[in-house]
């Protein structure tokens, strides 16, 4: 199975402005994460702190801010991490589920999440 990319829409919660940009899809990711010169040209504020472990292991922390994200034409408040230089654009499994969107891993793109879990 190959990587799944998804083009997604970006703006601070108080702006207009909104910036695209691709992203690697991944389940295995709790939060997205996104460049922090994008973040910061938005006005995004870090509001939080977080550590985030690779998949080398080793865990760093990283700011948090939260931003509008579209995803296949799907709006939703999101929580995002400021991405360093080198880290990865990730769409993470939080934006997906508030989205309303799953993996379809074999042909590689976004498909409606059909039902969600709640035990």
């Amino acid at each position: 199975m190959g990587e799944t990319i998804a083009k997604i829409k970006v703006a601070s919660l108080t702006n207009e402005k909104k910036v695209e940009l691709e992203a690697l899809v991944d389940t295995g990711a709790t939060y997205t994460s996104l460049p922090t010169e994008i973040l910061d040209s938005l006005g995004v504020k870090k509001v939080d702190k977080v550590n985030i472990e690779f998949a080398n292991g080793i865990v760093e922390e990283r700011y948090l801010g939260n931003v509008f994200i579209e995803v296949e034409g799907k709006v939703c408040p999101n929580r995002v991490i400021f991405a360093k230089k080198g880290d990865a654009t990730v769409l993470g499994l939080i934006t997906l589920e508030s989205c309303g969107l799953t993996v379809d891993p074999i042909n590689r793109k976004l498909v409606p999440l059909t039902k969600v879990h709640h035990y």
